[in-house]
């Protein structure tokens, strides 16, 4: 369970303002929340990427749709930054990929969170004409997307997916960056007409920096801390990734992470960016490689936010 943030534009100003909730049960932003296949989330995995893709039918015939098979296909929009490059997005789900035969099979534990048995994403043109994207894409558009291929079936097939970033070494296709609750791709039974799976828009990075304050001295009750401990934060508006947190000054045991220092180009997440008015950041803090949080919930205990609009000296607290 994560802290959910929420605030809205003043009208006539740029100054954000809002309040700290709490997501509750029903919440669908929560990261890689699906488990409709297993019954466990998908955010764990820790197996290491090869980060190598090679393309063995670049032939202007395109690669050959194999028999009594269904075409999935899958595209992300990154038009809006154009910040995803070769090799940096994986299209995580309930299957293994192989990537010779370009079929998936289903795989309700999610290949074991095995990052290596999911398809990357490419711009490089549409499978049947030498890639590996959806029919009539476009190479170089800063879209990227995939079509594989299941074995029809006698049964419906339904699948659940999203997306990971591989970007960075650290990453291994577990940065989740899809939005919302999980996808699903429902088969018919004896189809072979292609599938095409709910894709992601990319929306352009806003100009709100957010800042984030935990008091280390006034923690929920049982959580200590000690200094030289790790003390980390974690958060979908920047792929869910721990960033450390550091002191403030002249305020004992109070520690802040900013947004706005940690995103962007130049940045180790080159792929995230400062927010937009309406958005809604999950986060949680992780204490000595603990996460903050009780019964189950993310604590707000000694924990405040605030927002910095473009052109605004001052941080408004929500």
């Amino acid at each position: 369970m994560k802290i959910t943030m929420r605030w809205a534009a003043v009208a006539g100003s740029a100054m954000l303002a809002g309040a700290l909730l709490t997501a509750c049960d029903s919440d669908t932003t929560t990261p890689d929340a699906g488990t409709a296949d297993s019954g466990t989330p998908r955010d764990s995995g820790t197996t290491a990427d090869t980060g190598v893709v090679t393309n063995p039918d670049s032939g202007t015939t395109g690669f050959q749709q194999p028999a009594n098979t269904v075409a999935l296909n899958f595209i992300i929009d990154d038009s809006a930054n154009k910040s995803y490059g070769a090799n940096e997005i994986k299209w995580k789900g309930s299957w293994q990929y192989n990537e010779t035969t370009r079929k998936i099979t289903r795989d309700t534990s999610w290949a074991g969170d095995d990052a290596t048995k999911y398809p990357f994403l490419y711009d490089d043109g549409a499978w049947n004409a030498g890639g590996h994207e959806p029919a009539g894409a476009v190479a170089g558009d800063n879209k990227w997307g995939i079509t594989t291929f299941i074995d029809k079936s006698d049964m419906p097939i339904s699948l659940e997916y999203g997306a990971a970033s591989v970007a960075r070494p650290t990453d291994s296709a577990n940065s989740w960056i899809w939005r919302g609750a999980n996808g699903m791709i429902m088969i018919p039974a004896n189809s072979t007409e292609p599938v095409n799976a709910q894709g992601l828009t990319i929306p352009a990075w806003g100009t709100t920096d957010l800042r984030l304050t935990i008091n280390t001295s006034t923690l929920a009750g049982g959580f200590t801390y000690t200094a030289g401990q790790p003390l980390k934060v974690k958060g979908s508006a920047w792929g869910w990734s721990e960033i450390d947190l550091t002191p403030v000054a002249g305020q004992a045991g109070v520690y802040e992470f900013i947004l706005g220092p940690n995103v962007g180009p130049g940045t180790p997440r080159k792929n995230s960016g400062k927010l937009n008015a309406g958005d809604k950041p999950e986060f949680v803090f992780t204490i000595n490689n603990n996460e903050y949080k009780v019964a189950g919930e993310a604590s707000a205990f000694s924990v405040k936010a605030y927002v910095k609009a473009a052109g605004v000296m001052i941080w408004i607290e929500v």
